[in-house]
């Protein structure tokens, strides 16, 4: 591992090359469906019970997937403490040594930059299909800023969350880069309705699962939406093109609280208005 003292874009550029020097077979050793997660963001959401970390873990149980906290670099990587090793480096920076809040942002920051090198390199991975974990999550974090512009390039992916990979890369290249994790996340959530709707082991966490992922949805929807640019009618048009080609209709037909399911209670203890509907 890198030695101490060294900046978030150093230690990043480090552990790079410590991945290609091993192995990518050894680094980063994966199955065949990988899993991308991450937030929700605190700061749409507050503090939540079961974050999509937790939900990762249980997605990639039960799909036989490959998360990256599961992969020899990271395990590694984990072993390196954020406030520990940052801590030297930026402390100095901050004007107000006192400043405790601001330190932390900026050892939060170091550490997304560290981890984005490496989520770059698993979002390169010959994976066959991915599922998510991503609903909630801010623009700022891993997924958005490093994960998302590698994935749709990648050419061995052809689904994302049971519906063509295809579908998300035109929507990043022909509409944009939010709208394509606004699919994203709509199919993300209606993978985890259809997984709750069968038959399995605990009803009732699948269905909280989901709920929890709508509320992240519609919390970060409300928060971001005053710095979200409206579509041209050009990027509109296009963006009709590909739900028609990609028989997306019903996926953006209804808001996901009225797919269906029992009525829920959130942690925020309101219910959900549910209505039957087929997806």
């Amino acid at each position: 591992m890198p030695k101490a003292g060294l900046t978030a874009v150093r230690f990043r550029n480090q552990i790079v090359k410590v991945i290609y020097r091993v192995g990518l077979k050894r680094a980063m050793a994966h199955l065949s469906t990988g899993i991308a997660y991450s937030g929700p963001f605190f700061n749409y959401v507050g503090i939540v019970d079961d974050n999509n970390t937790k939900k990762s873990e249980r997605m990639a149980l039960r799909l036989h997937a490959s998360r990256i906290n599961d992969t020899w670099i990271a395990r590694n990587l984990s072993k390196e403490k954020r406030a520990n090793y940052f801590q030297p480096v930026y402390e100095k920076l901050i004007k107000h040594p006192d400043d405790s809040a601001k330190l932390d942002e900026v050892l939060q920051a170091a550490y997304n930059t560290v981890w984005g090198g490496v989520s770059i390199e698993f979002a390169k991975l010959p994976f066959k299909e991915i599922a998510t974990a991503v609903c909630g999550a801010a623009k700022k974090q891993v997924f958005f800023r490093y994960e998302l512009p590698v994935l749709v390039q990648n050419p061995h992916i052809q689904a994302c969350n049971e519906i063509p990979m295809d579908a998300v890369r035109r929507m990043y290249n022909e509409v944009g880069k939010d709208e394509a994790y606004n699919l994203i996340c709509l199919s993300e959530l209606r993978m985890a309705f259809r997984y709750a709707s069968g038959f399995v082991p605990s009803p009732h966490l699948a269905w909280k699962d989901f709920v929890d992922r709508i509320y992240f949805h519609r919390d970060e929807r409300f928060h971001t939406a005053p710095k979200r640019s409206p579509l041209t009618t050009e990027q509109e048009q296009r963006k009709q093109q590909i739900i028609a080609d990609f028989g997306l209709d019903t996926l953006y037909a209804t808001s996901p609280v009225a797919w269906g399911g029992p009525v829920a209670v959130t942690k925020k203890s309101k219910a959900l208005p549910y209505k039957k509907i087929t997806l």
